[in-house]
């Protein structure tokens, strides 16, 4: 595309409807969407806008999140990576600002500024002073219009690059998206979230101009806040985003849905072996959830190259693979709308042995777990849970997430017995593997 054609179809896609999004707007608010819990208090703006202020009202240092619907899982063939490209532009050119203003207002007046982009959210989250949070706020929603200036796009495009390169020179990373991709057939919830290496260059300013109108509209954003103050943070949530639409500008493609597929892939390659097994969760209540994190804590993970004081090493994987060619082993959660639970290990030994290793750990969860192993496992994750959410970016990504309604059911608490009825559960989905490196003699289990 030369440089003309790309100028006039940013003048002709960008002009009307990318447009900057602050606006005095307390008449936004509908007041019948009110609620007023303890804790955490909700409203709607009459553009979808959905406000959680949430339950760290005492700290010393504000703190806001902004969660869009918006990522891979959203995307197709031809705009995978568009979510990425506009994470990108974070300190980038607005509609209604400079680069450089921008640049300078986020680090006067917050304390932190990121952004982070999963295959089904685009995240904005801040800490600032209270006194900050009409401004903070401002520039939360001045982000979400980036200008796609030409020369800005070119700089992003290497960041972009930058990004790709490192995920890919990443190898559990790269072997966590071969994973996914297989888990549900590429599509979706298949995709990575970063921008396929086919793609970087294939993306211009107006491809991220009609997937920003199309997908960063009132109706997919939950803006949350842990302030002091929730009706002056209502007032300062509708002032940045009140004049976005409710609903999409531009025609958009309905997303791919992510069927769970299964199967295995096999790649021959070194040095080193690898082998993954994952099984679906589907999509989890919050009782199921925490039964899957004491799974993942009964199992643990084994790292003899890297110890650290706070290693727990009676879990199942550290007790089982001492003294074994495994250089490391451990659970993960992939913790989407449609999650996946597994076991990744890495080792110079054929593939087979690190199979049989790790499927014989998964299987044995179904029956073999003692109450003393459950409450060990039950506490420790407990314990994590309420540290990592006095964390405040975390906080505010756990109170976006929550659903009320699934909240409400979980009133009881977890046994022994649940966390089994979990595990059966699991291992009743197909599976997907991933094995490389040595493939000889692998297991019937893997095909």
């Amino acid at each position: 595309m030369s440089i003309v054609s790309m100028q006039c179809s940013l003048r002709r896609v960008l002009p009307k409807n990318y447009t900057a999004v602050n606006s005095v707007a307390s008449r936004y608010f509908s007041s019948s969407s009110q609620s007023n819990g303890a804790e955490v208090r909700r409203a709607v703006l009459e553009n979808g806008v959905t406000i959680i202020a949430g339950p760290k009202s005492n700290d010393t240092l504000a703190s806001a999140g902004v969660f869009v619907k918006a990522g891979s899982a959203y995307e197709n063939h031809s705009t995978h990576g568009c979510a990425h490209y506009l994470r990108r532009f974070l300190y980038k050119s607005t509609n209604r600002v400079s680069g450089l203003r921008i640049t300078r207002s986020i680090e006067t007046v917050t304390a932190s500024f990121a952004a982070e982009n999963t295959p089904e959210s685009l995240m904005y989250r801040a800490l600032f002073q209270h006194e900050h949070l009409g401004t903070a706020l401002a520039l939360m929603g001045d982000v979400l219009r980036p200008r796609l200036a030409e020369w800005e796009f070119r700089d992003v495009r290497n960041l972009v690059k930058y990004d790709v390169n490192e995920r890919k020179s990443n190898k559990e990373d790269r072997v966590l998206d071969a994973v996914r991709h297989t888990a549900f057939g590429g599509v979706g919830l298949g995709r990575s979230p970063l921008c396929p290496e086919h793609n970087i260059n294939e993306i211009y300013p107006e491809h991220v101009a009609e997937y920003t109108l199309g997908r960063v509209v009132g109706s997919n954003i939950t803006v949350v806040g842990n302030v002091r103050d929730h009706e002056k943070f209502q007032e300062a949530v509708a002032n940045a985003f009140g004049a976005l639409p409710k609903d999409p500008e531009v025609s958009i493609d309905a997303p791919e849905t992510s069927p769970y597929v299964g199967g295995t892939t096999l790649v021959c390659d070194g040095p080193g072996s690898a082998y993954v097994e994952a099984y679906s969760t589907g999509s989890s209540n919050p009782k199921a959830a925490f039964a899957q994190q004491i799974l993942a804590e009964i199992l643990g993970f084994y790292t003899p190259h890297n110890v650290s004081p706070s290693d727990r090493v009676s879990s199942r994987l550290g007790k089982s693979l001492v003294g074994s060619n495994v250089s490391q082993a451990r659970t993960f959660l992939m913790n989407d709308s449609q999650q996946l639970f597994g076991i990744q290990a890495f080792g110079n030994t054929p593939c087979r042995d690190l199979a049989e290793s790790v499927h014989k750990q998964l299987t044995s969860l179904a029956d073999n777990i003692s109450e003393e192993e459950f409450n060990t496992a039950m506490n420790i994750v407990s314990v994590r849970n309420r540290l990592r959410n006095d964390r405040r970016e975390v906080l505010l990504g756990t109170v976006a997430r929550v659903d009320e309604n699934t909240a409400k059911e979980f009133g009881g608490e977890v046994t022994a017995s649940d966390v089994r009825d979990v595990a059966k559960k699991l291992l009743e989905s197909k599976p997907t593997i991933y094995a490389s490196g040595d493939l000889a003699q692998l297991p019937k289990f893997a095909f």
